[in-house]
Order: structure tokens, then sequence, then C-alpha cells
């Protein structure tokens, strides 16, 4: 029984789950929480310990978001939570484990065993997957013979490796706790490569898979939590040290540590504070809110996204997945020594590494070296005041560039080299007498040999030693990885993935061509197919076919598709395609960048990474040759040609959430949504972003993902409010109209021949909608592997939609940034850091 061994709250209902053997935690009517930690909707003046799960009410922290006192030494699991009971505390197992708190065993996805026959199961993060027994061949749904000799009685597998079939030969993969290539190398994996100790506790290997915390000197806990030791804070020291609080939030000493509390009327973790928001779903609890989340609780901050969801972010100055959040070593910034030139109406930002950048107040507008009061977008903008961005001073290493003035800069050489013509842009390296170290401390360095490592110099006599991507150590030492092993490789399904020295290659199968990330039967052309994100990969699955009437049909016996582009640590949102060059576009808001690779995976760069905060949505103008973007985190909407040069801002008024965004290039007009809770809608404007105004902000609550129907002429949205997918016709609104109702919560959406494929979060899938009959048909078969949620989607076809506009011949004329308007018309302009003298875009 599911149930037999529940976490759940005293006030909640166990609900099992016969099929999987996992069961759910439902709170009880008047009370609210996650169904582990249950609240009463009431509480008791006269006893105030009632409700909260049988936790005492803080009267300075009612919501208890700080760690209790108590919890500080505990014995509790590595993998529960520790709950304040009155003076003592209460160890409750986190989602997907059970136990009693100080033991608690992760549940086994695989019981029951989901997989077909002559297949088994095994865990693969926290999901399952499944493979042939040995002997057979196929995708663990569906297993069979293998005709002819089984490749793996003669394979040269490591002994602690299992000998995996394949359509032409075999592959070798270590077995769980072991860590290799499968032939030359299984070595048993370090319990601590994944641990989940304190930031402030050291990891010890206690056993082949096993591992347990320590406090580090001058912190104490049970090395799962560590707080300051009381007794480590000197007489007169600050406690609060070096903790950069909001500016709507205290510092405070508690429990032992230093805490970032919001003031009144505000809320957030102390890093973030933001104006408290009275409203909240029906039926939904928000956990960011409740606190009942599992984000860093000292330098990270829980980000609500709706119908119970949310999404982990570190603050600024730390690093991580926003679960666990470490501080970034940073080079003293400029603007805390104040030597930086930003506008005295502007704000001066530190973007590491002794580098910064200028933003003005809100109200001006201006590129922050200079400021000035709101004019037309068309009005010029002042070039930047940093000379040094454009200075030819000596190399680093051997010079260095010194702002004089806001048009001036110096040229200097470092200490040990010789100014060679007095002006600093030639700097050559003093050699006293016997031999000496040169110039540059990376000639000296101790780095792991090229090819396996990059050298880093800091200075005149420090560097830092960094594994290049493909190998994993500490810069000195690297190892390659087998990303066949540890990526999930985005190989096609008839390909078999072989590892490389610092990467991987895919082979197609006999009977099958291609580059080993596609490979299709020799003589078929590829079809049309979906692209969609999910979380840190890039999957493509076919269209699938319409049938009478034009009802969907086929959907779950469609090819499953694949994953083509899987990045470690990233969360793809947006996506598109240039049908053009082949290349799809994604924004990633882990990594706060947008990037491009080709349809098969290769060639993946980045090709915008500063002056980013939460980029979800994107579109490609395959005519013009520019790309849009929206921001959620800076409220921006901006342009860039399709490598990422010429950038700038459209709009920076009057947006509080902006998500998707789609262009129609051939008439010159740009659709987006804004899930403004308050004042939600969906606008348009030229897309030269002249003539903006609202398209439709009427009788909608979250609108997420749209698209444009092409041969309806209409513009079509997913809104996770209404639990509407609604069309109306372009450019006027006018014959609006529900195709269907109700999804659950639809995320993006795309369109392809009359039809609209959208994602969903809470059902985790690609579905589809048909307009004209109203129904809706799915979920669509994914790639084997695929968990999460499914971000943004896109449609791949053979062809481009046939057209031009203004733009489309010989970048219309212009010197930079050719954006079109309705009227086969086109305004050229400057990237946002250039102004126009008329002739030309000028620094």
């Amino acid at each position: 029984d599911p149930c037999s061994h529940p976490d759940c709250s005293p006030n909640a209902k166990c609900i099992p789950n016969m099929v999987t053997g996992e069961h759910t935690c439902e709170c009880l009517p008047g009370f609210t929480g996650n169904g582990i930690v249950c609240t009463s909707n009431t509480i008791d003046p006269v006893n105030p310990d009632n409700g909260n799960n049988g936790n005492p009410i803080d009267p300075v922290d009612p919501e208890n978001k700080e760690t209790p006192p108590q919890c500080l030494t505990n014995d509790c699991d590595a993998n529960a939570n520790c709950i304040s009971v009155g003076d003592g505390y209460s160890c409750v197992c986190k989602q997907g484990y059970v136990g009693d708190g100080r033991t608690c065993t992760e549940l086994d996805p695989c019981n029951p065993d989901p997989c077909g026959p002559n297949a088994f199961c095994f865990k693969h993060g926290t999901q399952w997957k499944c493979r042939c027994e040995k002997g057979f061949q196929g995708d663990g749904d569906q297993c069979f013979v293998i005709e002819g000799p089984d490749p793996c009685r003669t394979s040269d597998c490591h002994p602690n490796a299992n000998c995996l079939p394949t359509s032409s030969s075999y592959r070798c993969e270590c077995r769980a706790g072991y860590k290799g290539d499968g032939r030359l190398t299984c070595n048993p994996a370090d319990p601590c490569d994944d641990n989940k100790c304190d930031r402030n506790a050291m990891c010890i290997p206690v056993g082949p898979r096993s591992y347990r915390c320590e406090c580090k000197n001058g912190y104490q806990g049970n090395g799962f939590t560590c707080g300051a030791a009381a007794a480590s804070i000197r007489a007169g020291e600050d406690p609060c040290g070096h903790l950069i609080c909001d500016v709507n939030a205290r510092c405070l000493f508690q429990g032992g540590r230093p805490v970032c509390r919001c003031n009144q009327g505000f809320e957030g973790n102390g890093f973030f504070c933001k104006a408290a928001v009275r409203y909240a779903p029906a039926n939904w609890l928000d956990p960011c809110a409740s606190n009942e989340h599992d984000c860093d609780r000292d330098f990270g901050r829980c980000v609500y996204e709706g119908q119970g969801r949310y999404r982990c972010e570190c603050a600024p100055g730390h690093a991580g997945d926003g679960r666990t959040c470490n501080a970034i070593a940073v080079l003293p910034s400029p603007c805390e020594e104040g030597s930086h030139n930003c506008d005295e109406n502007a704000v001066c930002i530190n973007e590491g590494a002794g580098r910064y950048s200028c933003r003005c107040r809100p109200g001006l507008v201006g590129n922050g070296w200079t400021c000035h009061g709101k004019d037309p977008i068309a009005t010029p903008v002042q070039p930047p005041a940093n000379p040094c961005d454009r200075a030819s001073c000596a190399p680093p290493g051997q010079g260095f560039c010194v702002p004089v003035s806001l048009s001036q800069y110096r040229c200097e050489c470092l200490p040990g080299f010789r100014d060679v013509n007095g002006d600093g842009r030639v700097c050559q390296a003093i050699q006293p007498p016997g031999p000496q170290p040169s110039g540059n401390p990376c000639d000296r360095s101790n780095c792991a040999p090229e090819g396996q490592a990059k050298c880093i110099p800091l200075g005149p006599t420090d560097f830092r030693c960094e594994c290049l991507p493909g190998y994993s150590g500490d810069g000195r030492v690297c190892t390659d990885m087998d990303e066949c092993d540890l990526l999930d490789p985005a190989c096609d399904p008839n390909a078999r993935c072989i590892n490389t020295f610092g990467s991987y290659r895919c082979e197609c199968a006999p009977g099958f061509v291609g580059d080993g990330r596609t490979c299709s039967p020799v003589g078929q052309a590829p079809q049309a197919s979906l692209l969609f994100a999910q979380g840190m990969s890039i999957s493509r699955i076919p269209v699938p076919a319409q049938g009478y009437r034009g009802q969907i049909i086929g959907a779950q016996s469609a090819a499953r598709g694949k994953k083509v582009l899987v990045k470690a640590g990233m969360t793809a949102v947006g996506i598109d395609y240039d049908c053009v060059d082949g290349y799809m576009y994604f924004t990633d808001v882990t990594g706060r960048s947008i990037s491009r690779a080709k349809m098969d995976g290769s060639q993946p760069e980045v090709i915008i990474s500063q002056g980013l905060s939460s980029p979800e949505g994107v579109a490609v103008d395959w005519i013009s040759k520019n790309l849009y973007w929206t921001d959620s985190g800076t409220d921006v909407i901006e342009v860039s040609k399709l490598d990422g040069t010429n950038r700038r801002v459209l709009f920076k008024d009057d947006l509080v959430n902006p998500r998707s965004i789609v262009v129609e290039p051939f008439s010159g007009t740009m659709y987006w949504t804004d899930w403004n809770r308050d004042k939600p809608k969906i606008a348009t404007a030229n897309m030269d972003a002249t003539n903006r105004r609202t398209f439709v902000d009427s009788e909608i609550a979250l609108p997420n993902g749209i698209t444009i129907d092409y041969p309806a002429n209409q513009l079509c949205w997913a809104d996770a409010g209404t639990k509407k997918v609604e069309c109306a016709t372009l450019g006027t609104a006018a014959n609006r109209r529900t195709v269907y109702t109700p999804t659950q919560y639809p995320f993006s959406m795309t369109s392809y021949q009359g039809r609209l494929f959208y994602t969903d979060w809470q059902r985790d899938a690609v579905l589809a909608v048909n307009p004209q009959s109203q129904t809706e048909q799915g979920p669509l078969p994914l790639p084997l592997g695929s968990s999460g949620n499914p971000y943004g989607i896109t449609t791949i076809t053979n062809t481009c939609r046939r057209g031009a506009n203004a733009c489309s011949v010989r970048n219309g004329d212009c010197s930079h940034l050719c954006l079109p308007r309705p009227g086969n018309q086109r305004s050229c302009v400057c990237p946002s850091n250039q102004y126009s003298n008329e002739a030309a875009c000028v620094e």
C-alpha cells in the first residue's frame, strides 16, 4: 500500500496511486499547504499553536521563514526537512522519500515496472528509463530479438559495465555507482560528487555510496544545515558581514547567523523584496509566499509561476541552480570604489571581473553614461563615455588602460615592463641579469596540457586553470568526460554514440543516412516537425498526420522523435527557427543568455550574454535577418541582428511581465503578451517600434503563448488563467472566438497548416488543437527520457514562407539595423549604444 508509511501532515489525507506505487498528500478542509506541511486557515487567538502543523507561531517571524534555532543541531536525514515543534523539532521526509524523518529512503520509480516485455527498468535522476534485455534491441517499450549472433557475447566491456546491443553493434555502460567509458574504465563514483551538504560544511565519504557532512570551523549544525557559531563573531564586528540585503530589507543576527528580512509591506527572502501582493489564485497555494519551497534559504529566491509552480534563482554575486547557491569570487568593483563614469542620474551595475555598466534611473532615458528626460525612441543617444572600451593599450598581462575623462584615456605598463614609445601601447618585459619569468603568468602555469585546459591570467603573477568543455577537473588535472554516459546525448534513435576525447560523435546505423543527430531511412526526406524546449534539452518530434474532417490521427503511434541538443545547467524557455539558414534560436533563463545552433544541435554558440535577466520569448525575422526577444526581468523588448550584434532596446516602458513574442515580417508588425496580473494584455506595434497599441485586454488573465495562423490570417493565443485557446483577425482583433476550452496550464504555442500545437505545464505534454472542429488531441509522444515542464515550441518546415519586405534586399540600404513597417516601408536605426549623425551610426 503506497500509504502504509506516508509522509503526509496529520492534517492531510494520503491518496495512493496503485499504478505507480506512489502517493500524494492533500490538506484537509480548513487547512492549506503542500500536504506535507498543512497550515490552518484560521489561527485560534486563544491557542495560537493550533494549526501550522503543530508548530508554534513565532510572533516576530509569523511565517517561520528563518531556520529555527532548534534545527541548527538535528539528526534529520539528508533528505528530510527539520520543523520546530515547541522547544524541540520534528523530522519530515521530503517529497519523493519515505521514512520516519531520521531515515528517509528514496521511492523506487521502477516499482511497479513500467517497461515492456524483455526490458528492464533503471533509475535515471528522479525518473526512470527502460532498456532492452541482453539479446534484444529496441527503445525499451518494444524489444525485439536480435537476429544473428548476440554482439555482447564477444564484447570488451569492463567487468563493472553492462553491454547494451545496438542496431549495428553494442555499447558499454558502467553500472550504477561507477563512472567511466564502460570499456577501459568503470571506477567507483565518489559519493560526494552529488552531495547535499551545507555550503559551510565538508563532505566526507564513508563508503562507496554514502557520505557524511561536517560543519566547518566557525559554524555549527548537523552538516546539512550550518549556521555561524555565536563564538565566531568577534566583539565589535558587524554580524551581517558582507551580507547584501535588498534595499527594502534589514539585516538581523538570529539563530546564530546573519539573515536578511524584508521590511513591513514587502515580501521575499531578504535578498529580493517586492511589494506584498494580496491576490492569490483560488485553489492554489503559492509555495514562495508560504515558504514551502526548496530554494536556497540564504542566497536564493523563489519565483512563483502560477498554479503552485515555482523556480529558484540565485542572488547577485552567487551561482548555482537556485536550490544551492555559492558565492562567486569577484574583483573590486568600480561601483564600490567610486571610480566609474556613470551619469549622476544613473545606477552603476557591477558585472564582475572589474567591469561595470550604467543604467539610467526610472523616468530617464539614455545609455547610462548620459541620462536625460524621456524623448521619442528616435531621439539620438549620446556616445558612451568609457574611453577604455575602444582603447589600444598594450595587451593584458603587459599593460592596462586608465580613463582620465569621459572621452580620454591613458595607457600604462605593468610593473616589470618598459614603456617602449612612452604612450603605454607597447610594453616590453624588463630582463634583469639572470633568468627571469616572463610577463605572462600563463607562461609558467601548471595547467593541464593544451587541448584539455586553458590558462586565464588574473594579473602580473596570478592565473587560473580551467578545463575545456568535454573535460572535468580543477584545471590542473582534466579528465575526459564520457558525454555518451553523462549527458544522455542527442543522437538519433537510429544512431549510436561514440565517445571521443573532449567530445562525442553520432553515427547513423546501416540503412540510415544523416549526420548521426538526424538519421533518415535511405531515400526518405525529413518531414515537418515540432521543436520544443524542456529544461536542459531541446527535442524534435514529427508533426502527426491529419486525417478525415481535420481530426488528428496517429498521435499515439507517431515516432517519438529525439533530443537534438542537451546542455547541463540550461533552462531553455523561448525558441524559434530561421528557415533560411537552418538555425534554431533559444533563450536560457538560468544562463541569462540567448544562443543559436544548427537544427541537428551542432555548432552551438552564445550570441548574447550581457545585460539579460530573464529572457523568455524570442522571434526570428528571417527576411530582414533580425532577432526580437522579451525579458521579463528587465521588462524590455529588444532587437538585434541574427548574430547578436547591433542590439537595440525597442520598448522599456509599460511592460510588467512580457513573455511570448511573434513577428509578421511581410506586413512589418509584431505581437507580444504581457501577463501583468492587474492589467494583462496582448499588444502590437510596427517592427520598428512605431504605432504601439493594445490588441486585446478584455476577458484575459494569464496570456502565455501566441502564434500566427497564416492560412486563416489570425493571431491565436493560449491563456493559462481563463483556460482558453482563442483566435482573432490579425491587425484588428476582429472575429475573436474561442477555439478550444478548457486547457490546464498552456505555456507556448505554434501553428502548422491550420492546426495549433501547445505545451502544457500541468500535464508536462505537447498537445494539438483543431480550431475548425474545436477538438484537442494528444498528448503527443515525446522522446524517451523526457521529463519536466515543456517550455517554448516552434514549427520546423522544409521550405520558408515566401515573401519580401523593404529590408529583404541589401539590408534596405541601412548601415546597421533595418526594421520593417507596414506599407513596404522601413526604418534605418542605430544600436542603443550609438547615435545617428544623419550619415552613419557613431559611437
